[in-house]
């Protein structure tokens, strides 16, 4: 306690570092104010700030304080545990003396008494024996009984067998020999050194019994100390909740009986008198604070209004600029959407602003010139710099377009003096010429005129090799800077489909032509096969109008079939025959070919297909060194196809692969044969159709390019490059299917074109 105590003085007399508010008196507080504290003495207030010396302890201080005592009441509760504990090894201890030192030399004893009264029967009764020493092992500190003779001969062994569970090293061997008539015995008991597990059980739960009964006896023990303790806490804490109650009462005391809570009652009416004093200066600095509140107040009102209006201000500006960086994004973004490029130039033909097209052709045309890099944010492009300095094939049309400029600047100054003179003419140095009368100039300088200052295709090689493009110029009014700006647009696609249009328009000319020739070969071809079986069955038919002609001239029919065969006249006319009707399936194929596809898709079946387009090449291509290999395909479903497109595909394929074959040569394969081969499997809900050769295929870099038209590989003026475009086109624009390239093995090339099943 007086630790406790000095504790509590030391903090009441060591001030606290963190300070209260505070405030000044006034002019009325000259005279120091007496106030009574926990002692009776008087408080002067002074004119400075106020410390407070002292605060409420912690919760953890409290805590700290109180700690103690419990700590005591669980220091009982542990040596009362310990002296059970011990008291409890004392009595096992005790108990295992008193059964080593007296019960053990007792019951051995009393065994080999019985036993000497058994073996002196002569002869001796083992059985007897036995049952002796079963009965003895019961007991719990006899752990195991042999009997030997004088040979040292086991006799009997209790137990018969010592098993696994047995600790010989905590059993206690005892050997005693003894005499009876005629034989000589040593017995040999083994006693167990650990007390008997009943023994400790009965202890441990006695142990239990007597330690929750002191448990409970101390538990009621401390809860009865901890009210006699308690009592003085709730007296101070009733005091507290008085003085909350009270309107601010500064003389009232804090009381205490227990001289343990002396030093906290002490510093309680020591805060008490700071709490009393600091809510007084606070009161007086509040009536101060809200007068300048209110001065405040009429300022910031004035201040508002004139905030409001400077952010009105702002906020208009803000909007403003926000719209014209929108606006100014919106329209770079479309300048750099636009896929051509757009160059702004001004009186004297300077870039002057261009678009992201426009600055990719700009650095090309640097690096191609291998001009040295500028200080710009891309390679040598400055603002300000002659236009036909980065491209010279512009030089002429920036002449003309600023020339033309020029002399829409002079029509408008003439029209602006014309309206400007009093009578209406104008005789100026510049010239005589009356805009009223008309002028010399041609309508396309009018300043009103929307058209293009000019329009014309270039070849800008300085961009890049063969570039074509669309120029195109056009003035800009309204405008300090820019008098124009040039368009250049790639145009060489647009050429390729042009072109691409005219050999689609070509095609369709000849398939017209090969149908109207086709139609004129299949008159007379049919008149020579109907004919020629006219003539075989007037010459080796059984007919009675046979019979009688060459009866009536006297001629053998059998002998002139005889000859006939003889000479290979029939063997002649069956080739005229085969040859005719292969003629007429050719053109049946050329018709088929030709014939407009306009309608819907139709099943068809993909053996005919392959059979037609095979007749259409046979007739048209050289296969007389060519191995044309083809499976059957009637087992394969229909397919939704146009068959003049699909047989045109295949004929593309198959013509692609005959070149490709004609112009390989290598000398790794002496044993090398062309092979053109045909192949067709079904792949889920598709049926694929292979066309695949043995030549050299189309090299790695070019594989990505083989669909796209006007790219070939054969030499200049041996292909047009739209076999391939044109049959991707039908496959998977017309026919919704696939159409691939993959590599041969060991070599070649192989397009595979994929059709979706007939449903």
């Amino acid at each position: 306690m007086a630790s406790m105590n000095r504790r509590r003085s030391d903090s009441t007399s060591t001030p606290d570092t963190r300070t209260a508010p505070s405030a000044s008196l006034g002019p009325n507080d000259g005279q120091d104010e007496p106030i009574s504290n926990k002692t009776g003495q008087s408080k002067t207030e002074k004119s400075e700030t106020i410390t407070l010396s002292h605060s409420l302890p912690a919760a953890d201080d409290l805590r700290s304080e109180i700690l103690p005592r419990r700590k005591t009441m669980i220091a009982i509760i542990v040596a009362v545990v310990i002296v059970l504990a011990m008291s409890a090894v004392a009595f096992l201890m005790t108990a295992d003396r008193v059964s080593r030192n007296h019960l053990e030399p007792e019951l051995n004893r009393l065994l080999l008494n019985a036993m000497e009264k058994e073996l002196v029967i002569s002869p001796p009764d083992l059985m007897a024996v036995r049952q002796l020493m079963e009965d003895f092992i019961k007991h719990p500190r006899i752990a195991s009984i042999q009997l030997h003779d004088n040979t040292d001969q086991l006799l009997i062994q209790i137990p018969a067998v010592q098993g696994p569970n047995i600790d010989t090293e905590r059993l206690q061997i005892h050997r005693h020999a003894f005499t009876t008539i005629g034989h000589d015995y040593e017995i040999v008991i083994a006693n167990a050194r650990a007390l008997p597990l009943y023994f400790l059980t009965e202890t441990i739960s006695t142990l239990l019994i007597i330690g929750s009964i002191s448990s409970l006896l101390m538990f009621l023990l401390y809860v009865l100390i901890r009210r006699w303790q308690q009592y003085p806490y709730h007296d101070l804490k009733k005091q507290l909740d008085r003085i909350q109650l009270l309107e601010q009462d500064a003389s009232f005391q804090f009381r205490a009986e227990d001289p343990d809570l002396q030093p906290l009652v002490e510093s309680l009416n020591e805060f008490y008198w700071h709490l009393h004093r600091r809510n007084f200066d606070l009161a007086r600095a509040h009536q101060q604070a809200e007068s300048a509140r209110q001065r405040a107040t009429l300022l910031a009102q004035e201040s508002a209004r004139m905030n409001d209006d400077l952010e009105k201000e702002i906020r208009v500006r803000s909007t403003m600029e926000r719209q014209l960086g929108h606006t100014k994004s919106l329209l770079d973004a479309i300048l750099n959407a636009i896929p051509f490029a757009l160059f702004s130039v001004d009186q004297h033909g300077n870039l002057l602003q261009y678009n992201r097209r426009g600055k990719e052709l700009l650095k090309t045309a640097l690096l191609k010139s291998e001009r040295p890099a500028g200080e710009a944010g891309h390679p040598g492009v400055q603002l300000g710099q002659p236009l036909n300095g980065f491209i010279p094939e512009l030089d002429d049309i920036i002449r003309t377009v600023l020339g033309t400029i020029a002399r829409r600047a002079h029509i408008q100054q003439v029209h602006a003096q014309h309206e400007d003179s009093p009578d209406g003419s104008y005789n100026g140095a510049e010239g005589s010429s009356n805009p009223a009368n008309g002028s010399s100039e041609n309508s396309s300088d009018h300043p009103t005129d929307r058209k293009p200052l000019t329009q014309q295709h270039l070849t800008l090689n300085s961009i890049e090799q063969e570039l074509k493009t669309e120029v195109t110029a056009y003035a800009l009014d309204n405008s300090d800077e820019a008098v124009a700006v040039i368009r250049l647009e790639d145009i060489r696609q647009r050429l390729k489909m042009e072109e691409m249009m005219v050999q689609s328009e070509k095609m369709l000319t000849v398939g017209g032509l090969a149908a109207g020739m086709a139609h004129e070969i299949n008159n007379p071809l049919g008149a020579i096969l109907q004919n020629l079986q006219n003539i075989r069955r007037r010459l080796l038919g059984q007919l009675p109008a046979n019979k009688r002609t060459a009866e009536s001239l006297g001629l053998d029919l059998l002998a002139l079939e005889q000859y006939l065969r003889q000479r290979d006249v029939i063997q002649m006319m069956d080739h005229i025959k085969d040859a005719g009707e292969r003629a007429a399936a050719i053109i049946e194929s050329m018709l088929n070919f030709s014939r407009q596809n306009d309608a819907m898709l139709e099943s068809q079946s993909v053996s005919d297909l392959i059979d037609n387009a095979i007749n259409i090449a046979r007739s048209d291509l050289n296969f007389r060194h060519v191995e044309l290999q083809h499976s059957p395909m009637d087992h394969l479903p229909a397919v939704n196809a146009i068959p003049g497109e699909i047989e045109q595909v295949l004929v593309n394929l198959i013509k692609n692969a005959l070149q490709a074959l004609s112009q390989y040569h290598t000398d790794d394969e002496p044993d090398w044969k062309p092979v053109i081969r045909l192949h067709a499997w079904r792949n889920g809900d598709l049926v694929s159709i292979s066309v695949e050769d043995n030549g050299s295929g189309v090299p790695a870099d070019k594989v990505a390019h083989v669909f796209e038209p006007f790219f070939t590989t054969k030499e200049v003026g041996e292909g047009t490059g739209l076999g391939l475009s044109v049959s991707y086109f039908i496959v998977t624009n017309h026919h919704k299917g696939q159409m691939l390239y993959r590599h041969a093995d060991p070599h070649g090339a192989r397009f595979i074109v994929k059709l979706p099943i007939s449903k």
